[in-house]
């Protein structure tokens, strides 16, 4: 009972830290504090939007060859196909963060009332059940969950799909999103014409879908 109770005052005390080194969290490249829109890498490195746009663009003018259109991740170096990084808002529900040891808790609460359908086993049903609880309070959210084994992925879909969560898995360091998904599509770019230029956010939509 001593070590179950020390094992969930850990869990939360790790979640607390991680949602303050959020707040913490500044661009590779610019080195400003990021906001609610970032740009997430294959790798799981991010950068800000602006400074994203900045290296498609100055690729774009020493490479006019869009189908094999790359950047390097300025963290790790590890070079990264344009149409797998991704638009992420982490925008979180005010009531997890406005007053953080309770929040954290409440959060846990309403989590654990949200039943999977399937046995997966204990981590991928967390995964499944964190969103659920997710769509559950912001039916907008978009999540991004990576993993280096692509077995993990398979079950992973095979939980969402169950539980009828919508996804697209990516595989492979070439795989794209496929351009035939218009609802994905027009989704993603009317979700950056709202917080980005019309001109950036076209200039990306290019390197996505050329």
């Amino acid at each position: 009972m001593t070590e179950e109770v020390v094992t969930i005052s850990n869990s939360t005390k790790h979640r607390i830290e991680s949602l303050s080194k959020a707040d913490e969290e500044t661009c590779p490249i610019c080195q400003e504090k990021l906001g609610n829109q970032k740009m997430v890498f294959q790798c799981g490195h991010f950068t800000c939007c602006k400074c994203f746009f900045a290296m498609t663009e100055q690729r774009l003018i020493h490479d006019n060859k869009v189908k094999n259109e790359w950047v390097m991740c300025p963290t790790c170096r590890q070079r990264t196909d344009i149409g797998n990084i991704a638009y992420a808002d982490d925008r979180q529900d005010k009531s997890c963060n406005s007053d953080m040891p309770h929040g954290v808790q409440d959060c846990e609460k309403g989590e654990e009332s949200f039943t999977v359908q399937g046995s997966y086993g204990t981590k991928i049903e967390a995964v499944t059940r964190r969103i659920l609880w997710i769509k559950s309070t912001d039916p907008k959210a978009k999540i991004l969950v990576f993993s280096s084994w692509n077995d993990v992925l398979d079950v992973l879909e095979h939980a969402f799909i169950a539980n009828n969560i919508t996804c697209i898995k990516m595989k492979g360091e070439n795989h794209k999103l496929p351009s035939a998904n218009l609802q994905h599509r027009n989704a993603l770019q009317k979700e950056l014409t709202r917080h980005m230029p019309s001109s950036q956010s076209q200039s990306l939509f290019k390197c996505y879908y050329s």
